[in-house]
């Protein structure tokens, strides 16, 4: 045989492999879902075997993962199947910041972010313009209104009440403004356990969503931060107050810088006096005090009295750094602390670590102001003092009622309030 048969045999011998195997003898295509090792690793597929889907897939290391796949209508979707649209996204789409693209006829119906606005913008062939909200019958919602919060700390980032918006026909705009560098946040529940829209200045809200604004209050006491929330056609002004000056000649109630409120004169003199801003076990969260009140025993809590002597009507700074010091059960072994004086005694609040159990007269005191120092317990149990009367009694004053009884048992549990001077 010639060298020239020689060569249209090969020939046609290769030409007869290169388009004559069947389709089932070719290496399977690699799809979405199929196991890889490589991460990172980005392959091309689709062909005979995969009728009309093409894809480009990214390993993660175990499965070959979507990224884009494209149909043979020239449809393609990002992370997402069988897309149905010439640009299909599976997921939100980020549209970034305006490079300073002309709107011209050959750019008609681009979109572009306009951050100065927080606003996306389309072009209509000749210029950009703002994509708003179709006109809406009924964007005036309900009356609204935040309750106003006073003797705030200086300084301090303080939250409203949560309000739900009612009334709206339509989708409108929701914005804050004023000092204190206002924020509002949407919600879709009355507690804001579940955000639409997170802290920021304005945002679109929905009929019977909940809105909720914060802002950070004065540096200086007894100054007011305003801030206005706008919903649609509708708006409300949130005050802010900080506590007062207590170094002149406060009025009882008011919450000083350092967050103690100042009850008034000690009945021992022209001395200052202040209580915690809640009742044992309690705390202020900005607005009221949360968490449960404690009651606590005078002694231990038992019924094997001991004698103190310590009496006094107006020193409960004396009294309770006595009384904290001594057993407080005459049978059991061991110290035995007396359980009220001793909590005030250890008590550390507001910067301050010098706490005492008020006495009698002292409880009075705060008893006159219990209206506008606040958040004290008028059921009728009664709030101790540190002055004993006998061997298993101590004075304490009912806050609902109004007086002073000698006769409560040292074993039963009442609530306190701390005092210092």
């Amino acid at each position: 045989m010639s060298n020239i048969s020689r060569f249209i045999v090969l020939l046609f011998t290769a030409l007869t492999t290169l388009f004559l195997v069947p389709e089932d003898a070719r290496a399977q295509e690699i799809q979405p879902g199929d196991a890889c090792s490589t991460t990172g690793r980005f392959v091309r597929s689709g062909g005979p075997e995969i009728a009309g889907a093409g894809y480009l897939l990214v390993c993660d290391g175990s499965n070959w993962q979507r990224m884009i796949e494209y149909d043979d209508a020239a449809n393609v979707g990002i992370k997402q199947t069988a897309p149905k649209a010439p640009l299909h996204v599976g997921g939100e789409a980020i549209i970034g910041i305006s490079t300073g693209l002309a709107c011209d006829s050959d750019r008609e119906g681009a979109v572009r972010y306009n951050p100065t606005g927080n606003s996306l913008e389309l072009c209509d062939g000749a210029s950009w313009s703002a994509v708003s909200v179709a006109a809406c019958s009924d964007a005036d919602p309900d009356t609204f209104d935040f309750t106003d919060l006073v003797n705030q700390i200086t300084s301090t980032l303080v939250t409203s009440n949560i309000l739900q918006i009612t009334g709206l026909g339509c989708t409108v705009n929701a914005n804050v403004s004023g000092e204190g560098s206002p924020e509002l946040r949407i919600c879709s529940d009355s507690s804001c356990s579940t955000v639409l829209i997170d802290w920021t200045t304005s945002g679109t809200i929905d009929n019977n969503s909940y809105i909720q604004i914060r802002l950070t209050t004065s540096a200086v006491g007894g100054d007011t931060s305003s801030a206005t929330l706008s919903v649609g056609g509708a708006a409300d002004v949130w005050n802010v107050t900080t506590s007062g000056d207590c170094t002149g000649s406060p009025v009882p109630g008011t919450v000083c810088a350092d967050g103690t409120v100042y009850a008034g004169q000690t009945p021992d003199g022209t001395v200052k006096m202040y209580v915690t801003r809640c009742d044992a076990g309690m705390s202020w969260d900005g607005v009221t005090c949360t968490g449960g009140r404690s009651s606590l025993s005078w002694n231990n809590g038992e019924n094997d009295w001991v004698i103190t002597g310590y009496n006094s009507d107006i020193t409960g700074e004396n009294n309770t750094s006595g009384v904290a010091a001594l057993d407080s059960d005459s049978d059991t072994s061991g110290f035995q602390d007396h359980v009220a004086a001793v909590y005030c005694n250890d008590l550390t609040q507001d910067g301050h670590s010098d706490w005492y159990l008020p006495a009698k007269e002292e409880l009075k005191v705060v008893y006159n102001s219990k209206d506008t120092i606040g958040h004290f317990d008028t059921s009728g149990t009664g709030y101790y003092t540190s002055t004993e009367q006998d061997g298993n009694q101590v004075w304490w004053i009912d806050f609902g009622a109004g007086y002073a009884r000698n006769w409560g048992s040292k074993n039963s549990a009442r609530p306190l309030r701390c005092a210092r001077k």
